[in-house]
């Protein structure tokens, strides 16, 4: 379709919206490291340029955090590069090459980085592997103190540009002339990058994981920007300029009125309430909360509280962070999952140790009974002390039987015992509840319904269990699939079970966030859909402008289908039917 010479690509739809301008191609050079031996003369010497490279790093980076500190949720994308450049543990690893191989400070940094790339690389988690951004431009920020240069930039830009590159750090696309640059496109990354809630921050349409795209596009180059559907074209012809010309204004329009929603009820036009709910970080995410009328916190992931540090973080931090949130969102409930570190995150939380298999290993809930438990009461007790700024629910992840649910809440027992000998204020009715995100939990929802008082499907991980994929794994991440009948038959075994016994259910994974699966998992009767805050307009609005009966009626038709394709294609279908503007028949849906 596009003209001679021209090409169109797809990638991961990232953040929304249609541009239409000119590609700035950025580059980011490859640093080469040298490679010196070292008189045992210079070796404190090299030691101490390490740490003073460090310092002006940091520095530098400070100053960028400072220059767009009004942007929502700066401080949580730049705090972990920080803590990266501060960390103790790193510094002495690198100077501990030094003196050892007696290495220059560059080769031993190598090392450090990259031994850490291999631990993101093994991670299983997408969100979390795709931190290793920040390891890599802390990093590279320190390598280039060491080198004696200073960072790459985008340079004077003339008129609407289109930055295409193969990744950008968060504080390369926070830097970028924000009147000029109307879009982002690369090669590399995925929604959950940095750089894509950057994006999203600034309300710059962002496509990624379109992996050739730098090879493809030219220096000035017009271009379009398709951030809703996740598409690319380079040097358009005419007719396709004009068409998406007239789509960017109706997407400005439709903005506006999804917006206007914000705060209306989630129900269905029957009058079922479907609570939406928010998946957050730090307590810094409750602008964007607010803004976007999530009723409360339905995912607290605490984790990045605890990664890219020396120790543990104090108890009194932990209170602070939790009782914000709790208080930010009454009287809607925050749940908040306890910490997920394990197997391939615990080195990141100066917990050394390497397992064969994380996926498989020692994290979430297990690590109360083995070699986490003071981290684990630490945290509990920090929940507690924060609870009458709102109201808590603690959410338990990677639950595989009953006997770890029961320990968790005899501890929990036990420290609001503690808690009230000291004079300290506890909540009287604390929620507690599990994230069902393996064949296991789902096989005993109704045993774990008499200890819990909710439960909150993770979709990321039960895909992955359910299916047997790892979805880092390029040769079978075309199995993963939401729409596996597998996964729709365990939705629907957790809410059959759930309800029996008087528990509402809750989906917090990426599925909850994607319109295309709204109908069907209000179908399912899913009590509650948390995602990143900003997709709640676009599922309230279809939330509001459907029947439970219809949606029941469509979820009891694909439940019947025998393949994930089978089931992608009839949703889509009817999705486009229902949603025309929403689902267009050329939109890549993710």
């Amino acid at each position: 379709m596009s003209e001679p010479g021209g090409a169109e690509l797809r990638g991961v739809a990232a953040s929304p919206g249609i541009a239409i301008g000119r590609v700035h191609l950025l580059r980011r050079e490859a640093l080469a490291v040298p490679e010196r031996s070292l008189p045992v003369a210079q070796v404190a010497d090299e030691v101490e340029r390490l740490r003073a490279a460090a310092a002006h790093a940091r520095s530098r980076l400070e100053r960028i955090h400072r220059s767009v500190s009004g942007l929502e949720l700066a401080d949580a994308i730049f705090r972990p590069q920080l803590l990266i450049l501060e960390d103790p543990q790193l510094l002495e690893d690198a100077a501990r090459h030094i003196r050892e191989r007696r290495i220059n400070a560059e080769w031993a940094l190598r090392i450090e980085q990259d031994r850490l790339t291999a631990r993101f690389d093994a991670m299983q988690d997408s969100y979390l592997r795709e931190r290793r951004a920040d390891v890599d431009f802390a990093l590279r920020q320190l390598l280039l103190s060491l080198l004696g240069r200073e960072p790459e930039e985008v340079g004077a830009l003339d008129g609407p540009t289109i930055v295409v590159a193969h990744d950008l750090s968060p504080a390369e696309t926070a830097q970028l002339d924000r009147v000029r640059v109307v879009a982002l496109a690369t090669d590399a990354g995925g929604r959950t990058s940095h750089a894509v809630i950057m994006a999203n921050s600034l309300g710059i349409p962002a496509v990624v994981g379109l992996e050739g795209i730098t090879r493809a596009a030219r220096q000035g180059d017009p271009a379009i920007v398709d951030g809703r559907a996740g598409q690319v074209w380079l040097r358009p012809p005419a007719s396709v300029v004009r068409r998406y010309a007239a789509r960017a204004r109706q997407e400005q329009v439709r903005e506006r009125a999804l917006m206007r929603c914000a705060d209306l009820p989630s129900e269905t036009r029957d009058g079922r309430a479907v609570e939406l709910r928010a998946n957050i970080e730090r307590a810094d995410d409750l602008t964007a909360v607010r803004s976007h009328g999530a009723r409360g916190v339905g995912l607290f992931r605490t984790e990045f509280l605890f990664m890219n540090r020396a120790e543990m973080p104090h108890e009194e931090d932990q209170v602070q962070q939790y009782a914000a949130v709790l208080a930010g969102v009454a009287p809607w409930p925050a749940a908040i999952r306890t910490v997920d570190l394990g197997g391939e995150k615990l080195p990141l939380a100066g917990l050394r140790g390497l397992e064969a298999n994380p996926a498989l290993g020692l994290r979430g809930v297990r690590l109360a009974a083995r070699g986490g438990s003071s981290l684990y009461a630490a945290q509990l007790r920090a929940m507690l002390r924060a609870s009458p700024a709102g109201r808590l629910r603690i959410l338990l992840p990677l639950v595989t039987g009953v006997d770890e649910v029961v320990e968790v809440r005899q501890a929990i027992a036990e420290l609001r015992g503690e808690l009230e000998a000291e004079g300290r204020p506890v909540a009287e009715r604390i929620e507690l509840g599990v994230v069902v995100e393996t064949p296991a939990a789902v096989a005993i929802v109704d045993l774990l319904a008499r200890e819990v008082d909710f439960f909150s499907i993770g979709t990321n991980d039960l895909i992955q269990y359910t299916v047997a994929v790892d979805r880092g794994n390029e040769a079978v991440a075309y199995l993963y699939d939401a729409g596996h009948p597998a996964v729709l038959r365990a939705i629907r075994a957790v809410v059959e079970q759930a309800h029996a016994a008087q528990r509402p259910v809750g989906v917090c994974g990426e599925m909850a966030g994607d319109p295309l699966y709204t109908l069907l998992l209000v179908g399912l009767e899913v009590d509650e859909l948390s995602m990143n805050a900003p997709a709640i307009p676009r599922v309230k609005r279809i939330v509001r402008e459907i029947d439970q009966p219809e949606a029941r009626a469509l979820a009891s038709a694909l439940l019947r289908l025998r393949t994930a394709a089978e089931v992608g294609e009839a949703l889509r279908k009817e999705m486009r039917r229902r949603f025309p503007d929403e689902f267009e028949p050329d939109s890549r849906v993710p």
